[in-house]
């Protein structure tokens, strides 16, 4: 038996060493067609594809222009608006061994780098392009470029460009009349080069271009068919040894023991050899050895500092940049030549000891686990597994490099060393950004703060270690631009990955694509999501050695099945992933699932080498090839899946079931009575009078104009008489509801008249005060309407030194003029409308006076409580704010009370209201006359109540008396409801918090069934249907009154009902951009405030902004105090945060889903829960060790600290622009102003 063995290891060793050549297989294509840009498809040119290193108008911005053509009346134009490699392409086919000419017109606009290439006619896939053009002549160019086709070359990707590869440029040029011929012969004196990928000659510099590196190697398929199948045939035969009991594989190779050392040896010394030897024979995947050749030379010539200056294009993470730096330095000191064999060897060796050294790694695992013939087989089976091989040798990536220390990292999770677990991801995350998918494993590893605590520096010293170099000259955020920019490299639902995406037919379809009404990007988020729920149950719910291990082997191969944006070697961490989990739990379906993945992963990356290899980069939709292998890859995934639920969470049914008799239990024990003390409403009444007494200082002026002017005809006119001349230098207008202009004149004698403005009113400007310069001298000002239809609350004149010029007292009483007293200075906040408010505050004044309300994409609820500090305080900013302010500030001791009730103390009770008074987004949001803030409230109102309904019992407290909280939580549901439609999703999780008691109640019954569960369940769902469907409808019926009060047709409940239509179709169907908007995930990380109002006539260095954001101190714990609570929720089955929990996920959960414009003030409904959460944790970390209250202490205060810090981009105060860059701006997407 082992003599068989050891000759079907020959066997395979000796089937990996190739002795043929490559050749590629290229589909049939037509001839360049619409070389002149002339014919146009949905805005791009027909018969040419736009394509571009890094993809996004930020970075290049590409159309057909018309107007000044070299002929015709279009032409292509490409502007990249930073460094970039852009370019519109089209596939052409060609006859082998045939010359051709490129000729194509340019004209240069500008290139802003010298040092890199310009704009350009170029073949893909070659390292010569056309003589570049750089200078902005303003005409049209010729340019040439003459080459011949390879021997058997069928087709070639024309393009024409700004940049090339390996040189990024941004700049602005024009392309016209591209044309391609076939040549006889050659011009003479013109050079010709090879338009042949895998035989053209490069540019002759000190680093290779692709087709330098590349000779003939023709039977690659071949022997990667034969490699696969040896190593399939050796994976089932091992299968076939595994499932049959009476033949122990390990008992029929009792030499291995003995020899053990010495077959170690043998088994990686001619693992490397082989390597070594193969290496050269295919020089690797055209881009990426050029990428890493050329990267090794920069590095060690520019130092790690001037790496990434932008002057080429390097989209790898500064990790493996320290390698390629020291392949360069060696390189450099041996003087190779870079198309030798031994440049060849060096630049494949990192990956090589990679290889090896994870290999050596997992029988080190497999030896200590398992014996040592097992061990041996696991190397056997590592070292020679062709992916493997094919990666490292083949291809000449570095795949294997960032494996290695996942494969450690994951391994330390095993061993519960959560901080050296920690570092290493950081070290793999800076080496390859894919190592993101494991950072579930690190969360769901979690077992103390302190460890926490501990993981996070390490990790946070190996990220400063690796960065640092680069920061140096780059900056400190520079890492982050480089991730970004990284991560949207792949805009697609798949690039050459077989997976599920690839089998719909979308690869190379962007992720905007919608499959069954939802786009990729939803789908991505829909299973990512699925993805880390699943580990995490796996997780949290099993204590069966092992898995981790195994979780990390499902993330990988789940990721690979579902994710979008990913490309053919994503799949790569299943392999040592699966090997690990079958050594672990030694289970044949395990050994299966590696066989599988092996197998479908080598066929994907061997697949689309063999294409990379001819130059074509892309798998064609519809392939049945990769149909095939991504079927197996969906079926894998979801094997893997099953396997995971069978081995880890599935309770075993081996067990007989035993009979147990019911408990004599009446109910469940009553929680401890929670009673207000004098000591509680002294902390509650002064944290709520302190946050009160912020939140109404500065909210805004009592004095706002309140007639209108509105001219009913064009041409109407009124005067006003300064009584004498006066010099204006402004003029400043308060603007109302509607829709028009006004001219604006002057006269000396009020019979002359000379223009001066027109002022346009719109809807952009109600209740607002605009300002316009204008220098003039009059006794006599007039306004005449030229549109009519606007209102006009009043407009005022400053002199020279800003003052107001007053008017003569025969003046005419015209609104225009009657409250001069209200003009003020400057326009800021604090006098006019911003942002929402001309939508919502305006709609609460349509509201009192019975006009068409403007704001109809929200129930009216909102509005109508804003008209109430309307019909108070006047039609003022002070009034249209306080209703707002009034709610917000009666979250603070509704939270207090909520706090009080979950943790049962004085101390975590106010520490709750603290830190969500001093949360930025209370304190911007209630601020601002808007419909959030009262829905935030009445959804806090109604899970507060619910929680107090979730504690009581009907078995055990009166019926009667469970009612009330219900009652109240079902009317404050309907009064959300008909303030904001997010009061709909916070229904869904009252509703299970609803049914989920119910469920208790019915466990307890089942145990006693003597308890009357029928009866008071019934009574509870009647009274249930009463609270939350008939009262809330009854509440959102009766909000829409205002709008019924309105004369004229279109304002019955009929038209009501079109409402509700209407706001769907909006909300559901909205297209559209927004600076600041920003998606759910983004949200609790603060990536992107939002910039709601930047004040005006200001000094250059001073500025005045109100951002909408999160305290960080709050959201940043706050997310990971949520994740922890999850986890304590499920694995200690502690219940007591199921309605916060609830809660969050109600308020959260379904933004994920939603496909329109979002803000991160959408995620405002989910700041006191996670507060709650935050609360939760510190109580139990003060429980285990009392002494931690100081830290409690230094953490409230950083959470009033920051909230003093950051107040004045808040609340609009007045600062120097240096103390928002320096001091507040921590991110590149914090924006504080313009």
């Amino acid at each position: 038996m082992f003599r068989r063995s050891a000759l079907f290891v020959l066997l395979l060793l000796a089937s990996m060493i190739p002795s043929m050549t490559v050749y590629g297989e290229d589909a049939e294509r037509n001839l360049v067609l619409n070389g002149g840009f002339e014919e146009v498809n949905v805005g791009e040119p027909a018969s040419w594809i736009r394509d571009a290193y890094y993809v996004g108008d930020d970075y290049s911005q590409m159309k057909v222009a018309e107007g000044d053509a070299r002929t015709g009346s279009r032409f292509a134009t490409i502007e990249s608006l930073q460094p970039n490699d852009a370019k519109w392409t089209q596939t052409v086919s060609v006859e082998p061994d045939t010359l051709y000419k490129l000729s194509g017109w340019v004209r240069v606009a500008r290139i802003d780098n010298e040092g890199a290439t310009g704009a350009n006619l170029s073949v893909l896939g070659i390292g010569t392009t056309s003589p570049d053009k750089k200078s902005a002549s303003g005409s049209w160019e010729l340019l040439e470029l003459i080459g011949r086709t390879g021997a058997e070359q069928l087709q070639l990707t024309v393009a024409v460009r700004i940049g090339g590869y390996g040189s990024l440029n941004s700049g602005k040029a024009d392309f016209d009349d591209f044309r391609m011929e076939r040549l006889d012969e050659a011009p003479s004196g013109v050079s010709v080069v090879s338009f042949d990928p895998v035989v053209a000659q490069g540019d002759g510099g000190t680093v290779p271009g692709p087709s330098e590196l590349a000779s003939s190697h023709a039977g690659y398929s071949g022997w990667m068919v034969f490699y696969g199948l040896a190593y399939a045939a050796l994976g089932f035969y091992l299968i076939s040894r595994f499932r049959n009991p009476k033949a122990n594989l390990s008992d029929r190779m009792p030499a291995l023991d003995k020899h053990r050392v010495s077959i170690i040896v043998l088994l990686f010394g001619g693992a490397l050899l082989l390597r070594i030897v193969c290496a050269p024979i295919i020089q690797g995947h055209p881009i990426d050895i050029f990428d890493f050749m050329a990267w090794a030379d920069r590095a060690y010539h520019e130092g790690l500092g001037g790496f990434y200056n932008g002057e080429v294009f390097a989209d790898y993470p500064p990790g493996y940049i320290y390698v390629l730096y020291a392949l360069g330095m060696i390189k450099s000191w041996l003087g190779l030549d870079p198309a030798s064999s031994t440049s060849i060897i060096l630049i494949k060796f990192p990956a090589i000891v990679a290889d090896l050294l994870a290999g050596l790694f997992i029988y080190r695992l497999a030896l200590r686990h398992a014996d040592a013939r097992s061990a041996l087989l696991a190397a056997l089976l590592y070292v020679l597994n062709p992916l493997v091989f094919l990666d490292s040798v083949v291809w000449g990536q570095m795949d294997s490099v960032f494996a290695l220390f996942i494969v450690i990292m994951v391994y330390s999770l095993h061993i519960k060393r959560l901080p050296t677990a920690s570092a290493l991801f950081m070290i793999a995350v800076l080496i390859k950004p894919q190592s993101f998918m494991f950072a579930p494993l690190l969360l769901f590893s979690i077992r103390s703060w302190k460890e926490t605590a501990k993981a996070v520096v390490y990790a946070l010293v190996a990220f400063i270690v690796v960065t640092l170099p680069f920061a140096l000259q780059q900056g400190p955020w520079w890492i982050f631009k480089h991730y970004q920019a990284m991560f949207g490299m792949y805009p697609y639902a798949t690039f050459n990955a077989f997976n599920g995406y690839a089998l719909l037919g979308a690869n190379g379809v962007e992720t905007s694509r919608k499959w069954w009404g939802i786009p990729f990007a939803g789908w991505d988020i829909l299973f990512i999501l699925a993805i880390v729920g699943l580990v995490g149950v796996l997780m949290l719910r099993s204590r069966k050695d092992g898995k981790i291990i195994y979780a990390a082997f499902l993330i990988a191969v789940l990721v690979f099945a579902f994710k979008t944006g990913l490309h053919e070697r994503y799949g790569y961490m299943t392999i040592p992933l699966a090997l690990m989990s079958w050594i672990w739990i030694r289970d044949v379906r395990v050994f299966g699932l590696f066989l599988g993945v092996t197998l479908t992963n080598f066929a994907n990356v061997a697949y689309v080498l063999k294409y990379g290899l001819s130059q074509n980069y892309f798998i064609p939709n519809g392939n049945g090839f990769m149909n095939l292998v991504s079927l197996g890859n969906v079926f894998l995934a979801g094997y893997a899946a099953w396997i995971g639920y069978e081995l880890f969470i599935k309770k075993p049914s081996s067990k007989p079931i035993q009979s147990i008799k019911p408990k004599p239990v009446a109910a469940a024990a009553p929680p401890s009575n929670v009673t207000m003390t004098r000591k509680d409403y002294f902390a509650m009444v002064g944290i709520t009078f302190v946050y009160a007494a912020i939140a109404l200082f500065q909210l805004g002026s009592t004095v706002a104009p309140q007639s209108f002017w509105k001219a009913g005809t064009q041409g109407e006119s009124a005067i006003a008489d300064f009584g004498a001349a006066e010099q204006v230098k402004s003029i400043l207008w308060y603007g109302g509801i509607g829709n028009g202009s006004f001219q604006v004149e002057q006269s000396e004698d009020g019979i002359g008249w000379t223009p001066v403005t027109t002022v346009d009113l719109n809807d952009g400007s109600v209740f607002q005060w605009k300002k316009v310069q204008a220098s003039f001298t009059a006794r006599f000002v007039k306004i005449a309407a030229v549109n009519p239809g606007a209102s006009l609350g009043e407009i005022g004149f400053r002199g020279t030194e800003k003052q107001l010029v007053p008017f003569s007292d025969s003046t005419s009483t015209s609104p225009a003029f009657d409250e001069q007293g209200s003009v003020p200075k400057l326009s800021s906040f604090k006098n006019s409308m911003y942002f929402d408010e001309i939508y919502h505050a305006r709609t609460a004044y349509e509201n009192i006076h019975r006009m068409e309300p403007y704001e109809t994409t929200h129930p009216p609820l909102g509005k109508v409580l804003i008209s109430s500090g309307v019909a108070l305080l006047g039609m003022n900013p002070f009034g249209w704010r306080i209703a707002g302010v009034l709610f917000g500030i009666a979250i603070v001791p509704l939270l207090y009370a909520f706090g009080k009730r979950l943790f049962r103390e004085t101390r975590y009770a106010a520490l709750a209201s603290i830190l969500v008074a001093f949360d930025f987004m209370l304190f911007t949001q209630s601020r601002l006359a808007t419909v959030d803030t009262f829905a935030v409230f009445f959804i806090l109102l109604a899970y507060e109540r619910m929680h107090r309904y979730y504690e009581m019992n009907f078995h055990r407290d009166k019926l009667l008396k469970t009612i009330p909280p219900l009652a109240i939580s079902g009317l404050a549901f309907g009064l959300a409801t008909a303030t904001k439609w997010i009061g709909l999703y916070a229904g869904a999780g009252l509703a299970i918090l609803f049914f989920l008691s119910l469920w208790n109640r019915y466990k307890e019954y089942r145990e006693n069934r003597q308890l009357p569960f029928a009866n008071h369940a019934l009574w509870t769902i009647l009274y249930a249907g009463l609270f939350f469907v008939v009262v809330p409808l009854m509440i959102y019926l009766a909000s829409y009154i205002p709008f019924l009060l309105v004369p004229g047709p279109g304002h019955g409940w009929k038209d009501v009902l079109s409402y509700q239509q209407f706001m769907y179709s909006y909300h559901s169907k909205l297209v559209a951009t927004h600076p600041f908007s920003s998606t759910w995930w983004e949200w609790p990380l603060i990536r992107k405030p939002i910039w709601y109002y930047g004040g005006s006539e200001l000094p250059a260095s001073k500025m005045a902004s109100i951002v909408a954001m999160g305290n960080p101190a709050v959201w940043w714990v706050g997310t990971i105090a949520v994740i922890a609570t999850l986890r304590a929720a499920w694995k200690k089955q502690d219940s007591s945060m199921a309605v916060v929990l609830v809660g969050i996920g109600a308020a959260y959960l379904p933004w994920v889903l939603v496909p329109r414009l979002t803000f991160i003030y959408h995620f405002f409904a989910c700041v006191p829960f996670i507060v709650l959460c935050i609360v939760y944790w510190i109580r139990k970390i003060e429980e285990g060790k009392p002494e931690n209250r100081k830290w409690t202490h230094l953490y409230a205060g950083a959470v009033v600290l920051l909230f003093l810090l950051y107040y004045p981009i808040l609340s609009g105060t007045e600062i120097y622009v240096s103390y928002a860059d320096g001091v507040l701006k921590w991110f590149d997407g914090w924006i504080f102003h313009g």
